[in-house]
């Protein structure tokens, strides 16, 4: 017998199932968290160095940022595509 299934044993079925919801909508958040992640990874080596700063503080990546003002990224870079933020 599992850890799990002995307390299941313990609490009762109705509080069971919640607690079973919330930890598998939990592990559904972070499966989604983790795919968005890969598909936003890209080559960021072949952008502008203002478009690294602002992507890398986004994220925040300080690595990328430091590299970024590294190889001249102005601080007060706008991004056209998004609405100049």
């Amino acid at each position: 017998m599992t850890v799990e299934e002995a307390t299941l044993f313990l609490v009762p079925f109705p509080l069971f199932c919640l607690v079973e919801a919330f930890r598998l909508a939990a592990e559904e958040g972070q499966q989604q968290q983790q795919e968005e992640e890969e598909e936003e990874e890209e080559d960021l080596s072949t952008l502008h160095p203002g478009a690294l700063l602002y992507r890398s503080a986004g994220r925040p990546n300080f690595l990328a940022m430091a590299d970024a003002l590294a190889h001249g990224a102005d601080v007060n870079w706008l991004n056209a595509a998004s609405a100049s933020r």
